[in-house]
């Protein structure tokens, strides 16, 4: 079986990279695959995660007046897919190239669309609601034109609205547990808009009135510089790190305490998975559409009426305060986390392209 994914890089740190690594890494090794990734304008050559050697690349570089670049960038993905005559295409590209993909790139090829955020999600900022009510349901349109779409929760189809498979994201297992010990919280979050990093860092201003806990946050984007200035101007230098994405990032999973998330908008976080694999107690803002679909609410994890600073600052201080009750939400993080090894995921993707290209 040949996979070809339309994505916009594979060479950062993100999510998506990190899921679709882990995933076509199983799909070669048990079942043979051939994959291939295009992706988009990337500089760097080198994988932020770690990738199957069989793998093969196909980085598009385009430039120019945006529209011309687009449908350059549409004409050189043709040529790809000629060459490299995938049984199945899988976007992976929430931008709206992505959404576009089939108005431009005509194929007899069934192409599925894998869904990686809310239907809501912007990645910057957007003042005007009608405006963003507007480009919401113009993805809406846009995705009800594909016959196979993919949802990582029953949460984020309904969100849609749009029939598809379910198939969430896959977490790597590991014997290894936090000693929750540390007074130390940890977020792992890119720096843009949606993922509410400045939410997070008002929240542990109010925290930090009445904890000595340290909170680390690994990140890298083009806020990053207007959250550190925001640190320095609440005073918290000492109290909150910004810090760069590392590549071994469990270690500082399994140094910290206590996960903590304030995204706008999410799709199915890996860092939230990646954080309850290591039986670390999870507080998050309730936004759509990601975490209710990884979190059952005072049990693996504490769920946080979105935008509620008070409960979500006095949840936090209970949490830091009481290590039997944080031993208690992290182990049943860690027991929820075992339905989504990547053998199993794996197989039910291969089930449904086996199933999806013998139509």
């Amino acid at each position: 079986m040949k996979i070809l994914y339309i994505t916009p890089t594979i060479y950062d740190e993100g999510g998506v990279a990190k899921v679709v690594s882990v995933k076509s890494n199983v799909l070669i090794e048990n079942y043979n695959c051939e994959i291939g990734f295009v992706t988009f304008n990337n500089a760097s050559t080198d994988t932020f995660h770690p990738f199957h050697s069989d793998i093969q690349k196909f980085d598009i570089k385009a430039t120019g007046f945006k529209p011309f670049k687009i449908l350059n960038y549409y004409q050189k993905v043709k040529k790809i897919v000629q060459s490299f005559q995938p049984d199945v295409i899988v976007i992976c590209d929430f931008g709206w190239k992505g959404f576009f993909f089939s108005k431009f790139v005509k194929t007899t090829i069934p192409i599925v669309f894998e869904i990686h955020g809310s239907l809501f999600n912007e990645s910057k900022k957007i003042n005007n609601k009608t405006l963003v009510n507007y480009r919401a349901s113009v993805r809406k349109k846009l995705l009800s034109a594909y016959n196979n779409v993919v949802f990582l929760s029953a949460e984020s189809q309904k969100e849609w609205g749009i029939a598809g498979e379910i198939i969430p994201n896959s977490i790597q297992n590991t014997n290894l547990v936090a000693k929750l010990q540390n007074h130390k919280a940890i977020a792992i979050a890119r720096h843009s808009y949606e993922k509410g990093i400045d939410r997070l860092i008002d929240i542990w201003a109010k925290v930090s009135q009445k904890s000595d806990w340290l909170l680390e946050i690994y990140g890298d984007g083009y806020l990053f510089e207007k959250h550190q200035n925001q640190i320095k101007e609440l005073g918290l230098n000492e109290t909150i790190k910004l810090l760069k994405p590392l590549k071994n990032i469990q270690e500082k999973y399994l140094e910290a305490s206590m996960f903590v998330m304030t995204s706008r908008s999410e799709g199915f976080p890996m860092a939230l998975l990646e954080a309850m694999e290591v039986g670390l107690p999870a507080v998050s803002y309730d936004c759509p559409i990601g975490p209710k679909a990884i979190i059952k609410n005072e049990s693996s994890g504490f769920l946080i009426e979105d935008g509620n600073v008070e409960q979500f600052v006095s949840t936090v201080l209970a949490l830091q305060k009481d290590t039997l009750s944080r031993e208690k939400i992290g182990q049943q993080a860690k027991l929820e986390m075992q339905k989504l090894h990547p053998d199993v995921i794996a197989k039910k993707w291969f089930n449904y392209f086996t199933a999806l290209i013998s139509k």
